[in-house]
């Protein structure tokens, strides 16, 4: 792309994150900085880079609890993000960027009343921190909380396809409080839903395992053929949890691969 080109995207990308942004006069006269560096010799389009702006906003929003992020500047390299009025660790910055996984994977090494010879028994769904506890026929446990790569590698087992993932998720996801607490009602696109109701009816009494970034959020058994291509994720323990689960499902993937170049408070 030539230098006159790559200029005038970068005009309209401001205009747009100028609409994107609103008036900032009257924003706070303290915040957090934020320089994000895109992927050295990546050239990327203005309709991207005009999708990662909104991205970030709505972001920041929701995982910062920033009121009025805007993107301040962009240039061939990086781009700065304002979040006035806020000190954001730089944990959460991080979090702006990362990427959400929902999966869905059968444990099928888990004994079930068909299948008791199985390696493995799910001995409690319950707990401290809300663990799994599983254990096999040498009374050897494995929690989910704490033990999270022992459980991928010796019950889900290392290069099992998941069922589902979150690409088969649409971003309309609610959040509501039950009596066994709060969960994140998903729905299904067309072949999501499609596999989901196929898995519920042919594999009724097998555990159907639900992770969330990687951690276990829940194990039931399946009790018959389930329609409508809706789920419940469990394992949230407050609203806010839930809250934020439901957000990071409906802001999708980040469009630009970034990396945090620094972080500065003013």
């Amino acid at each position: 792309m030539s230098s006159t080109i790559r200029a005038a995207c970068l005009v309209l990308v401001a205009v747009i994150i100028a609409v994107i942004a609103g008036c900032s006069g009257f924003e706070p006269k303290t915040g957090t900085k934020v320089t994000l560096a895109f992927q050295q010799g990546t050239d990327v389009p203005r309709e991207k880079l005009a999708e990662l702006c909104g991205y970030l906003v709505d972001r920041s929003k929701g995982v910062a609890a920033v009121d009025k992020p805007r993107v301040d500047s962009v240039s061939d390299d990086s781009l700065v993000l304002l979040l006035p009025g806020k000190r954001v660790s730089r944990r959460n910055v991080n979090r702006l960027i990362e990427k959400t996984s929902i999966d869905f994977y059968h444990l099928s090494a888990v004994a079930t009343k068909k299948h008791p010879g199985r390696p493995w028994k799910l001995v409690s769904a319950s707990g401290e921190n809300n663990a799994y506890i599983f254990a096999d026929h040498n009374s050897h446990r494995i929690n989910s909380s704490s033990q999270q790569h022992e459980l991928m590698e010796q019950i889900v087992k290392v290069g099992e396809k998941p069922i589902l993932t979150g690409e088969d998720i649409l971003r309309n996801a609610t959040y509501n409080q039950t009596k066994s607490g709060w969960v994140v009602l998903v729905s299904f696109n067309e072949r999501g839903s499609e596999t989901f109701y196929e898995f519920t009816r042919d594999n009724r009494g097998e555990y159907l395992a639900v992770f969330y970034n990687g951690a276990l959020v829940s194990a039931a058994q399946v009790d018959g053929p389930i329609k409508g291509g809706r789920a419940f994720l469990t394992g949230f323990r407050t609203m806010a949890q839930a809250r934020e689960a439901a957000f990071e499902i409906n802001t999708g993937v980040i469009p630009v691969n970034v990396s945090v170049k620094s972080v500065r408070y003013y």
